[in-house]
């Protein structure tokens, strides 16, 4: 049930801050586990503030151009795309892209799930061509 499971991950963050302080990176996972649920629940306020503060945690902690940071902005990503504001979605997606591209290069499969994400949020605003785009980019790294 979703409040027993939310009280859970409440009590797990409660214990990762007083272990590790409330800007680990324990405690920034906890946040986004919490953000999912939240927003899985249609509370994506609370949801969306989790995301951010998670987000903070792992830019304070690993700085901007980590792979943990960019699964933050992904996540956030997704979140907005579900909330229909598929506009911060492509912002969100776009740094995401960024640091993948950065960290791993052009041929790997965190890159190609970020194509994969971008095309599909594409497809709902309509954008076909640009959908198109990134689903091929996505199939090419998955042949190589």
């Amino acid at each position: 049930n979703f409040d027993e499971a939310l009280e859970m991950y409440e009590m797990n963050h409660a214990v990762e801050e007083k272990i590790h302080g409330e800007d680990h990176p324990n405690a920034a996972g906890v946040c986004e586990n919490m953000a999912a649920m939240y927003c899985t629940q249609g509370k994506h306020e609370a949801g969306m503030a989790l995301f951010k503060k998670a987000l903070a945690i792992r830019v304070k902690q690993d700085g901007e151009d980590h792979p943990d940071v960019a699964s933050a902005y992904n996540n956030m990503a997704v979140a907005y795309g579900e909330q229909g504001r598929h506009e911060e979605a492509l912002v969100m997606f776009s740094k995401s892209l960024a640091i993948k591209l950065k960290v791993y290069g052009e041929n790997h499969p965190e890159v190609a799930a970020v194509y994969d994400n971008t095309a599909n949020l594409y497809v709902t605003l309509g954008r076909h061509e640009d959908a198109l785009e990134m689903f091929t980019k996505c199939l090419a790294i998955s042949m190589v």
